[in-house]
């Protein structure tokens, strides 16, 4: 892959692409997807709230993918959509678009490479129902310039792990198809997994849960800096036997499954739809919107912590010692022990909060 100054020196003849850094600009923090009056669109969001740009979406989005250093970001349509607009959030405009190849929808998540040269996104190749993970080269124009195989059935998230250097890729292990459109085909013959990925496709090692609990689907993930990940899962089977929905590898491959006591536990409902650690990476946060509930653990420990109540509440990140949230019902929550904070809005927010 190309040097920062290398990529950034290319940036220069391409005039459509923000002269300044994120490091330069105080707004957006944020990212997220919502509906205002009947409309799509993807979101920045600042420190208190405020609206720092808005963009309309063909349809309904999803999440993000934030470039490293340069104010742009990819907005994806939810699943089994097929848009993915790349945005100028200097500007708060579209500027290019990424075309996908016949047979493929996106699963709403992709993530830039370290250097910011390449995309890579999660999708589903349906007419042989595997994953695939699209990759764009943006020094040619966001053309696509390799696929390869994701690991498993069911991309959805996928991050870049700084400790081993790989992409981790959360395979759902739900197979769909956009006739039938979200209807799970196959659960029960569920195989999720979590795939580390060399940029060259290179699988270098997959974990799976256990046939007990194959049915919990891992869909969203997040990393602190010392080496752990996060991952949120969905479970499949019936809810009153919903094992622990939230994940922690630890650096040394330790593989943790963490639940709150049975009565809190319950209360999830099965469904953890966003997850996210502290900006310290002590705690880790998921959330469940269909209970209106975020559910706190300490990492450290492996332990839960605490429960926080917020009608619909999905969209989960982080902003110096404060968690952050968002609802359906339109209300951005800043959350730490014993203080909180709720600005009012007038959008109903999607399931996705990304930081910048």
């Amino acid at each position: 892959m190309p040097s920062r100054r290398k990529f950034l020196a290319s940036l220069a003849f391409v005039n459509l692409y923000p002269a300044s850094l994120w490091a330069d600009l105080d707004q957006p923090r944020f990212l997220s997807a919502g509906l205002k009056d009947n409309r799509n669109f993807i979101f920045g969001i600042g420190n208190v709230g405020n609206i720092s740009f808005s963009v309309e979406l063909p349809d309904r989005g999803h999440a993000a993918a934030i470039h490293p250093w340069v104010p742009l970001a990819v907005a994806f349509a939810r699943r089994p959509g097929n848009f993915g607009f790349i945005i100028n959030c200097l500007q708060g405009k579209i500027i290019n678009k990424l075309v996908l190849p016949k047979g493929r929808h996106f699963y709403g998540h992709g993530v830039f490479s370290p250097d910011g040269r390449f995309l890579l996104t999660t999708e589903n190749f349906f007419e042989k129902s595997i994953g695939l993970i699209g990759v764009w080269d943006s020094e040619k124009n966001y053309t696509r310039v390799a696929e390869y195989y994701s690991g498993g059935i069911g991309p959805h998230d996928i991050i870049y792990d700084q400790i081993s250097r790989c992409f981790v890729v959360a395979n759902g292990g739900i197979e769909t198809h956009p006739e039938t459109g979200r209807v799970k085909l196959n659960i029960p013959f569920m195989e999720p997994n979590l795939t580390y990925l060399k940029f060259t496709g290179k699988i270098i090692k997959s974990i799976s849960l256990g046939r007990d609990i194959f049915q919990n689907s891992i869909r969203h993930l997040s990393a602190n800096k010392i080496g752990d990940l996060a991952f949120a899962m969905q479970w499949q089977g019936e809810k009153k036997n919903a094992p622990a929905l939230l994940g922690l590898k630890r650096k040394d491959g330790q593989i943790l499954l963490l639940k709150a006591p049975e009565i809190e536990h319950a209360l999830m409902q099965g469904y953890a739809g966003s997850v996210t650690f502290s900006t310290d990476g002590s705690k880790i946060a998921i959330s469940s919107p269909k209970s209106g509930i975020v559910q706190f653990f300490i990492s450290s420990k492996g332990i839960y912590d605490s429960n926080f109540y917020a009608t619909d509440v999905c969209g989960l990140s982080s902003n110096e010692d404060w968690f952050v949230m968002t609802t359906g019902n339109g209300d951005i929550i800043l959350h730490k022990k014993n203080h909180t904070k709720k600005i009012a809005t007038n959008i109903a927010w999607d399931n996705h909060l990304i930081k910048i």
